[in-house]
């Protein structure tokens, strides 16, 4: 007889058997999650004990620097840079920056000898304090510094300035305004005396730099693109010159020094046409601007002077010239330039009759005779205005060498004599 089994029995012996599996299984999920919880609270506190631990190192380089004891401050200070929780930090770069400036500020020789170049290093610091100071908490205390610092650079461009160190009185002087600059305070006036300095320390190429960082900081004066220009032209670079006039017309279409700086771009150039274009209506403009009729009367003289060209047209020039210069020395009476271009002009004429009575042969005496008495009323037109030049301004040699040839054409003994003396004491000052 088979024995019955008791299948409920099994059943529930089972259930048992899953239910301790499930509970154990439930229990070990369990340790795992208290595990898993106990280890991030670890790691958290353990970052919350690094960042605090930085920002104790930097309250530390802070009290080192209290101490001015700046080796130490540094130390302290750059190992807080080497963390992003503290190198992204306002408070950290500004405290840097004060370590910096301390450093050069200092009297102790062993101090300053920590570091080559502490303004700078000190302002870059400034700089980046302001960046990271989205509350804008540090503005009034970054400007106090960043003031102190501009001003030490300015007063040291004065200083060079006054010793005639002009190259060194541009950098300071720029220095001064990259200091502001830093903070995002523009200073175009540091940057107009840099440039300045630079010009008269005729190194162009830094000037140039300084007259472009004014504009790149949308300072727009006509003296700049002035002085641009005359940069350029001095470096023979007539393209360019006029490229940065043209810069300024387009500002200041109606500004009467720009158009006079491209006419002396013009006449440097001996571009003629355009001179003579440009001077004309200058002198319409501004009909008392007696360099401008000056300068009228030298194109003109060009243009006489210029064998391509026809009889009549240089027989036309000639007389625009003389009326330019007595229009110029009408309105400016004692113009040295005026008065010796004048007698030039004269005696320019005279010469040209004088050298074709010279080449003729002997037995043309008359016609010999017309040139020359035509030679001699052009050096008598020209010797008063040279006599003026000269008496204007005495100590010139080459009016006092032209009135000489006119003296000794004209054989005026005594005058000769009297210009021979000046000269001679000229030449031995």
């Amino acid at each position: 007889m088979v024995a019955k089994i008791n299948l409920d029995h099994i059943c529930r012996k089972s259930d048992t058997f899953f239910y301790l599996c499930r509970l154990k299984s439930k229990k070990k999920s369990h340790n795992n999650y208290q595990m898993k919880k106990i280890a991030l609270i670890l790691v958290l506190f353990l970052s919350f004990t690094f960042v605090f631990g930085q920002k104790n190192v930097r309250q530390t380089a802070s009290n080192f620097f209290k101490n001015q004891q700046f080796d130490k401050a540094l130390e302290a200070i750059n190992q807080c840079l080497q963390d992003a929780s503290t190198a992204q930090d306002a408070k950290t770069w500004f405290i840097r920056g004060n370590i910096y400036l301390g450093i050069a500020t200092s009297t102790d020789s062993n101090i300053r000898k920590l570091d080559a170049d502490p303004y700078t290093k000190a302002v870059e610091s400034y700089k980046k304090s302001k960046e990271y100071d989205s509350g804008n908490d540090l503005n009034d205390d970054l400007f106090a510094k960043i003031d102190f610092i501009a001003k030490n650079y300015f007063s040291m461009g004065t200083k060079y300035f006054e010793q005639k160190e002009f190259l060194n009185a541009a950098l300071a002087f720029e220095k001064t305004s990259d200091t502001y600059n830093a903070i995002g305070i523009s200073d175009t006036i540091s940057l107009g005396n840099a440039a300045l300095c630079a010009t008269k320390a005729m190194d162009n190429k830094v000037a140039k730099k300084l007259y472009q960082k004014m504009l790149d900081n949308k300072c727009r004066a006509v003296i700049i693109f002035s002085a641009m220009a005359e940069i350029y032209k001095d470096e023979k670079d007539s393209a360019k010159a006029i490229q940065i006039i043209r810069q300024g017309q387009k500002l200041y279409p109606n500004d009467f020094s720009l158009f006079l700086d491209e006419t002396n771009i013009y006449l440097a150039f001996s571009d003629v046409e355009k001179a003579l274009r440009n001077l004309n209506l200058a002198a319409r403009k501004d009909s008392t601007n007696y360099l401008v009729f000056n300068a009228l009367g030298s194109m003109y003289d060009r243009i006489s002077s210029d064998s391509a060209r026809s009889e009549q047209v240089r027989d036309e020039a000639y007389a625009n010239s003389e009326a330019s210069f007595k229009k110029a020395i009408a309105i400016k009476q004692d113009f040295f330039d005026a008065y010796i271009n004048l007698g030039a002009l004269y005696f320019n004429r005279g010469a040209i009759y004088q050298n074709m009575a010279n080449k003729l042969p002997l037995e043309k005496s008359e016609e010999f005779k017309k040139l020359t008495d035509q030679a001699n009323k052009y050096f008598e037109l020209a010797l008063p205005y040279i006599e003026k030049a000269s008496e204007i301004d005495p100590n010139d040699l080459n009016t006092l060498m032209s009135l000489r040839q006119i003296y000794a054409i004209q054989a005026k003994k005594e005058k000769l004599a009297e210009v021979n003396k000046k000269i001679s004491d000229l030449r031995m000052k």
